[in-house]
């Protein structure tokens, strides 16, 4: 019988913690999803501070750079 050993996060290694956080971070995502919100993040596109990608559960994705107000952006590129 295999047992499982214990890790603080305080002495894994970057690879070590990324791994420990992914199911964590891959059920908050479709949990958003599901609840017919977006999931926002920022890549490559994103060459100004202020834009982030929007994904959709439909697949969809907006490039959006957000605005001056609480809850204000614009969509700059639906792809």
């Amino acid at each position: 019988m295999a047992t499982q050993t214990w890790k603080s996060v305080f002495t894994m290694t970057p690879d070590e913690m990324r791994e420990h956080l992914r199911p964590i971070a891959e059920k908050v995502r479709q949990d958003a999803l599901d609840a017919g919100l977006w999931f926002s993040y920022q890549n490559d596109l994103c060459i100004e501070e202020d834009m982030f990608i929007h994904e959709f559960k439909d697949g969809r994705r907006e490039l959006i750079r957000l605005g001056n107000q609480t809850g204000e952006y614009k969509i700059l590129k639906v792809f």
